[in-house]
Parts: C-alpha cells; structure tokens; sequence
C-alpha cells in the first residue's frame, strides 16, 4: 500500500495468479491502480514477459524486487531451497539493472531480515516450543532488539523506486536492523 500511496501503479507478480489477484485486490480495495500478473522466477521467458510488459506502459521505470537476507547469511533456519530461491532474485536483479539501464529502467532489491508476519508462525512454528518463545528468540537476535515489520519493508520499496534513487542501481540493500552486520 505504500507504494500506491506513493502514487505509484503496483503491479503484483506472483507464480501463483491467485495470489497476484489477491495483492491486487487488497490495493483496488483502498482506492489504488493495481495490475496482477504471473510469473516464476525459475521461467525466466515468464519474468522477461511481466517485465517488458510492465516497463512499456510506465512513466517511471522502476523494479523493486523482494529477496532476503537469507542470501548473504546463515538465518538459523534450515531452508536451502529458499536460500537458493532468494539468490536467483539477487541476480535477476542485477541482470535486469544491466539490461535495462540503457532504457532508463533502474532494478534494486530490499533485503529483509527477521520480520514480524503473519506467516511466520506457521512457516517456523516447529522450532520454538511457544508463539511467544518464537517471538523472544527473533526479538532477541536482532541487534535493534524486535523484529522488522512489513510497513518497513514498504517504505523501504517506496524509497527504491522513488526519483531519489535514480542513480542507485542494481544494489540489494538489507532491511534488517542491523542483523547482517553480525558474524554467522
């Protein structure tokens, strides 16, 4: 929602078209224009038809992918295909900053941390005798001392494809507390 009150078009790209729908949905339902599309980042034909799509009918050229800490550090949590998904977001986002850049397309990815989701719970619950033990030990391994929220997480992609990062291209910075800086 922040990017559409930003004033930007949200176009939700997810290889489940229902839940593209479903992010679109939730915007339209605050008042915002909102596009959802399928791709799979293991189809690249799939990710480089969203993208030229997209970029065609857009004034300002900005990706923002979502990828994740887990690409640069151990997360405590044994999940390498994730891992290994998230990598090939870090350089999708490279290869389409380079690509694009002769076009005035600029790609970058925010790297979240330890966030604070709904899904979490669910996804890691079997690793913490308690919700709230879940919670303590996430809070606690974060040097600001609480997880990350998902309005950060907005802001930070607002700020990515905001005109002040016109020359910032194809980085991938953490949002993460400070997590990242830490050894391990």
């Amino acid at each position: 929602m922040a990017d559409a009150r930003a004033g930007a078009r949200v176009v939700a790209v997810d290889r489940e078209h229902a839940s593209a729908n479903a992010t679109r949905d939730l915007v339209a339902a605050k008042g915002f224009d909102s596009l959802a599309l399928q791709a799979d980042v293991i189809n690249s034909a799939s990710v480089a038809q969203v993208v030229t799509d997209t970029l065609a009918a857009q004034g300002r050229r900005a990706i923002v992918n979502i990828s994740s800490i887990a690409t640069i550090r151990w997360t405590g949590y044994p999940y390498s295909i994730y891992y290994a998904t998230k990598a090939g977001v870090n350089q999708l986002t490279v290869t389409l900053a380079l690509q694009c850049a002769a076009q005035g397309i600029h790609a970058n990815a925010a790297m979240p941390g330890l966030m604070n989701t709904p899904l979490i719970p669910a996804q890691i619950a079997g690793h913490y005798a308690s919700p709230e033990e879940l919670v303590c030990a996430r809070d606690a391994a974060c040097p600001i001392g609480r997880m990350g929220a998902a309005l950060g997480m907005a802001h930070a992609a607002v700020f990515l494809a905001s005109d002040e990062t016109a020359y910032i291209d194809g980085v991938r910075p953490p949002v993460d507390g400070g997590i990242s800086m830490q050894g391990g």
